[in-house]
């Protein structure tokens, strides 16, 4: 119970808080946030209603979408959240996340 009650090195400043509940593409995020390897990755969370695409820079979520779609289109919308993500990288090549990326300024 003592190891339960510590301060999580994952999620600081939460003194062992109880009963917190992540959204579940968060969770499975974690997985590419703790992998030290270079480059992009990407998480795609299924769900009853569509999907969620979480992409992780430098161990960090920059930009994360929850598409409500049927199970046929589910492949339609990732290549064209994919060919997002691709167009954006292309333009600004720099490490540091834009506006764009986060979603940052949109209603």
């Amino acid at each position: 119970m003592k190891s339960y009650r510590s301060t999580s090195p994952y999620l600081p400043g939460l003194d062992g808080a109880r009963g917190l509940i992540l959204p579940r593409h968060m969770g499975e995020a974690q997985w590419l946030i703790w992998d030290d390897a270079p480059g992009d990755k990407i998480l795609v969370s299924a769900n009853r209603s569509g999907f969620t695409s979480l992409i992780v820079r430098n161990g960090d979520p920059v930009l994360v979408r929850t598409f409500v779609c049927e199970p046929e289109s589910i492949a339609d919308e990732l290549h064209r959240f994919a060919m997002y993500y691709r167009d954006r990288r292309l333009t600004n090549r720099s490490d540091e996340p834009t506006d764009a990326d986060s979603g940052a300024g949109r209603d």
